[in-house]
């Protein structure tokens, strides 16, 4: 018995129902800024332990992306979250993070007293030994510039003298 229906083309349907579609937002009605500063709110629901992992990795990227201030801005966040929730385990790190951005950023002064908070972090390679070398020898030759700078000065005063006395 041969089939002498003609061979329909399968169509294959959709069971699930199509989403709705989603109204475009209205923009205009947020308020606008002109800063270009990273901001970013964390809602309630994350940990305290999460929320500074997250903020420490997110001032990592934006230091290798060569973005200091942004960087500096989300190490602050995750230290401020330690302090505040007293999560001792994670401080040292944020403590860290911060002061690495604060060296891209060239303030040694905070950047060494930041590294003595961060000293009581397990420091296998000695990273933090290193960075707290070579703050201390940026400052030194911040001072040693300021020296060199007030002598140049004293001696073109002398000179300014000389001419009008």
């Amino acid at each position: 018995m041969a089939n002498t229906q003609p061979r329909l083309g399968l169509r294959i349907t959709n069971p699930s129902p199509r989403s709705p579609k989603v109204p475009p937002k209205d923009f205009s009605r947020l308020p606008q800024t002109t800063n270009k500063q990273v901001r970013f709110i964390l809602p309630l629901e994350i940990p305290p332990r999460q929320a500074i992992n997250f903020h420490i990795l997110r001032a990592q990227c934006l230091l290798s992306l060569d973005n200091p201030h942004n960087a500096l801005q989300q190490a602050d966040n995750a230290v401020k979250i330690a302090a505040n929730y007293n999560v001792i385990a994670l401080e040292p790190k944020a403590q860290l993070c911060r002061a690495k951005c604060l060296m891209k950023v060239e303030r040694w002064e905070e950047a060494k007293l930041t590294l003595v908070r961060a000293a009581s972090i397990r420091d296998k390679e000695g990273e933090v030994e290193e960075l707290g070398r070579v703050c201390e020898y940026q400052l030194e030759i911040e001072k040693y510039t300021v020296d060199i700078e007030k002598h140049w000065r004293a001696i073109l005063e002398e000179e300014a003298r000389e001419k009008r006395g």
